[in-house]
């Protein structure tokens, strides 16, 4: 198995990290502006607010796709992009993006 056909199997589960990173990161910088006023935002604590969220979300990020992550490692090759193949990729990610639209945001 080359380089290219492992990346054709996990790039959707990569884009799905990657975005999920990118709208957790867009949240925080949304909450923080609404709560500017609150909070005592200098460069170092802005730097330890964001880093520290960051850490977090790649952690849960993980967390959300090992599942998935799994069930690619374990599927044939010859089964990647047949109709069961595409059901469960869809089921599987609808159910991540809905857990993590309704716990994380």
């Amino acid at each position: 198995m080359n380089l290219k056909s492992l990346y054709n199997r996990y790039l959707v589960a990569i884009c799905f990290f990657i975005g999920y990173l990118i709208l957790a990161s867009i949240t925080r910088t949304i909450l923080a502006i609404l709560s500017i006023d609150k909070l005592d935002l200098s460069f170092y604590t802005s730097f330890i607010i964001f880093g520290k969220g960051f850490l977090f979300d790649i952690a849960i990020g993980f967390a959300f796709i090992t599942f998935y992550i799994f069930y690619l490692t374990i599927l044939p090759s010859k089964w990647i992009g047949k109709k069961i193949d595409i059901v469960l990729t869809y089921l599987i990610l609808f159910l991540l993006f809905f857990v993590i639209l309704f716990s994380s945001f």
